[in-house]
């Protein structure tokens, strides 16, 4: 969760909540989680000129049945809460805006379970793009535009995490791990020397994105 500057109009806040829901099934302590977001929200209200709110992230929950391959929702209180959340905070599922309501996870294998369980929602009330793209994972990408111009300006310090060296081998050890021999993965190339641990990395960037090289 985080507070940032509309840079459009500096006197408004933007809120940003990234979520990953409880995933095993747990209906009332699930519910729990979305009830709490709603509560900081309505808390932050107060505090804040909030003009935008932005929550995305994997919520390991369906909205109602239409959004399951069973037709039903395993966890009824979570997707009451979930639904209480955007009808108090008047948001919108931009999916749902845009007509693109497609199953996100999708149960590797030949049993054709699937559900939409990834969502973005916001505030924001002007169109919004919106676009999901399968992957070689278990879950679609999701990537939205809700109207808010981008700072193009390149930060005067670089961030720390991003940059370091011991991110850049533990993302190409836990590539290597679910990726086998595919070629370039979210922008990292796989080495055989991302596998050892240690050693030195080179981080170069250009047009196919960030490739990781590993030496010891």
């Amino acid at each position: 969760m985080g507070l940032f500057k509309n840079k459009q109009n500096l006197s408004e806040t933007v809120l940003v909540i990234g979520v990953y829901g409880i995933s095993d099934g747990r209906d009332s302590a699930s519910a729990d989680v979305f009830c709490r977001i709603s509560q900081d929200i309505a808390e932050l209200k107060e505090e804040y000129s909030i003009g935008t709110i932005l929550i995305a992230g994997d919520f390991n929950a369906v909205r109602g049945g239409e959004d399951s391959s069973s037709g039903h929702t395993q966890t009824p209180r979570t997707s009451q809460a979930i639904n209480d959340l955007l009808e108090r905070h008047h948001l919108r599922d931009i999916a749902e805006s845009t007509g693109k309501m497609f199953h996100t996870w999708h149960r590797p294998g030949a049993s054709k379970q699937s559900s939409r369980i990834d969502f973005i929602f916001t505030s924001a009330t002007a169109p919004v793009f919106f676009k999901q793209t399968e992957t070689i994972f278990d879950h679609a990408m999701l990537m939205g535009d809700i109207g808010i111009v981008r700072d193009h300006k390149s930060p005067n310090i670089k961030d720390f995490i991003l940059g370091s060296d011991e991110y850049l081998i533990r993302v190409g050890e836990q590539i290597s791990k679910v990726a086998g021999e595919y070629g370039f993965v979210c922008g990292l190339r796989r080495t055989p020397e991302m596998s050892g641990v240690g050693g030195r990395v080179e981080r170069e960037e250009g047009d196919g994105g960030v490739r990781a090289t590993a030496t010891s």
